[in-house]
Order: structure tokens, then sequence, then C-alpha cells
């Protein structure tokens, strides 16, 4: 015999109203009585049945999570924060890695939003919210991190990197260090142009030329960023700073192996990391960007209406070393 919900409320003296939030998380239930409800549930096997839910309530309790890559500690930190903070209401989380490819992305988008999730939040790969618009209908709830699209009308939560750049340069100018490379990531993204700008406005500040071959864009960035060093150092770099995590790891590998003397400025989200010892790193704020993401898009199914937010995180300078005078 199938167990229902009012089986549920009986075996833990409750109200059919009660168990009902509890598993829904819509009202305040005290402790003692949610683990009278959850131990019943256990005991009886009760397994509520989402598409009577899906019904009545018109959601299914899913939202979906649009990355560029689950492989990278960035994203997998991002991922967990927003399951948490999404979890404590109820909600599961459904992942699409689209290997920063557009058509990937949009396949994934028009799939999911087409009766799947309640809500998308997405680190888009498009430049425009044109590209999203055509696969979503109207008024789905979406909220967008890590990077900004054209026109995009919709909740956007990103990070600054501005004072962790700047600094981390300054640090490598107070060391001698005026030949400073830029190795890039994918060009048409929204932080890649932000750290650009920040990079040429430092050199620009301090009258240092950007010469031929101290900026390098990688193609792809799940391929090896190592390539593009031999071409900064013949260039005359004696330091980079590198754009993204994977580039950092990729680059750092290959002058360690190489043993080239070369001063690096990178991105890492570990907490402990051997390369910390060596070199300054900025760490992005992806825990904080995945609970404001899990809570804005929460709010954005609930209240529709409520007004558009835009939320900047500061990213943190990581300083392993001591400055020491350059000479080359």
């Amino acid at each position: 015999m199938k167990i229902g919900i009012r089986d549920v409320a009986k075996h833990a003296g409750v109200s059919a109203a009660t168990v009902s939030h509890v598993i829904n998380n819509t009202r305040f239930v005290s402790e003692d009585t949610r683990k009278r409800v959850l131990d019943s549930i256990k005991e009886l096997g009760y397994f509520p049945d989402q598409m009577a839910r899906v019904f009545k309530t018109g959601r299914r309790n899913l939202i979906g999570i649009v990355v560029p890559d689950i492989a990278n500690l960035y994203w997998a930190s991002v991922i967990e924060s927003v399951e948490i903070t999404i979890a404590a209401k109820g909600y599961k989380l459904i992942i699409i890695s689209t290997k920063e490819t557009e058509n990937r992305e949009q396949e994934g988008i028009r799939m999911v939003a087409s009766g799947v999730v309640d809500g998308l939040i997405i680190a888009s790969t498009q430049t425009d919210f044109s590209q999203i618009k055509k696969l979503v209908p109207k008024g789905f709830p979406m909220v967008f991190i890590d990077r900004i699209l054209n026109s995009c009308p919709c909740d956007t939560i990103v990070t600054s990197d501005y004072d962790a750049i700047y600094q981390g340069m300054e640090r490598l100018i107070q060391k001698g260090h005026k030949k400073i490379g830029h190795i890039a990531g994918l060009a048409r993204l929204s932080p890649i142009k932000s750290r650009m700008k920040i990079y040429k406005e430092v050199m620009r500040e301090h009258d240092f030329p950007i010469e031929t071959g101290f900026v390098q864009y990688v193609e792809d960035v799940f391929r090896s960023a190592a390539e593009l060093v031999p071409v900064a150092v013949q260039a005359g770099c004696t330091a980079l700073l590198i754009s993204n995590h994977v580039m950092t790891d990729d680059i750092f590998s290959y002058c360690d192996e190489h043993g080239l003397d070369i001063d690096l400025l990178g991105y890492s989200q570990a907490a402990f990391d051997y390369k910390h010892k060596r070199m300054d790193l900025i760490k992005q704020p992806c825990e904080e960007l995945g609970r404001w993401a899990g809570s804005q898009i929460l709010q954005r199914i609930d209240d529709p209406g409520t007004p558009v937010k835009n939320i900047v995180i500061p990213s943190v300078l990581i300083q392993r070393r001591l400055v020491a005078s350059f000479t080359h």
C-alpha cells in the first residue's frame, strides 16, 4: 500500500499541513516536531509525489546553474555554495557545463528552461542578452553571475578584481619590474576585458610601454596557456599577470619545469596552495558569489517583481612574498 502524507501525519501525531511545511520548508516548524515528522517519513518509507507537487504549486523545486567548467575549482566552489543555499529552502540543483562553448550553452538553457527548472543561474559565454532571451519563456527567473552581458535586464552578481590586480602589479613594480606582460583568457568575456583594462591602466600610470608580445590571449582556455610564455619572455617580459586559475596552474608548472626566472601574478582558489609560497595570488570570493546567487534566484522565483539587483563583490590579493629589488 502506498504511504501518503496523511499516514505520515497520523504516525507523527501532527496535521498533514505540518508535514507539508516540513517537506517544503514553507513555514517555521519547531525542531522537535520537525524531527518527529522526518523520523516518521523514514520509518514509513514515504516518498513525496513530485508530480502532484508540480501540479499543485507549479514548481519543480529545481534550479539550474550554467557554468563553463565543473572541474575548475572556482566553479566547483560556486556550485557547492549555491547548492547549500538553495537546499535550505528545499530546492535541488541541475548543473550544465558549457566548456565555454556558445552552442552547448544555448542547447542546455533551451532544454532546462522548457519546464525542467524553476529558474536559472548563468555564467554565460555569450556576449549579449538577446542570445539568451530567445531561449527562455518571457519573465523566466534568471540570475547572471561572473560575466556581464550587454543589454541584460536581469540580476547580476560579479566580482571586482580592480584592487587585487592593482595591488599585485604595484608589488611587482616595487620589485623593479617594468616589463610586465599579460596572458589573458577569451577576449570576448567581460571579466577578461575588465582585467585587461586594469593592466593597461597600471602600465600607463607608470609610463611603461606595452610592447609587441606583452599581451597574449588564449584561443581555448581549456588548452594549456603555457605555449604563450616563450612569446612573452622573448618580448622581454620579466613578470606576467595571468587572468584565471586554470591558466595560472599551467603557466606556473611550465615555468617551474623549464627553470624560467619570471615573476607571476595569477589566480587561485585553494586555501593552501604550494604556489602561494612563491607568488602573489588573487583569490576570488566564489563562496560568497554562490551564496548571493542562490539567495537571489530564490527571491526572483518567489517574487518576480522585486527590483533588479547588481551586486559587486571584491576579490583579495594573497601576498606570499617579501618585496625585493629586481634587476634585469
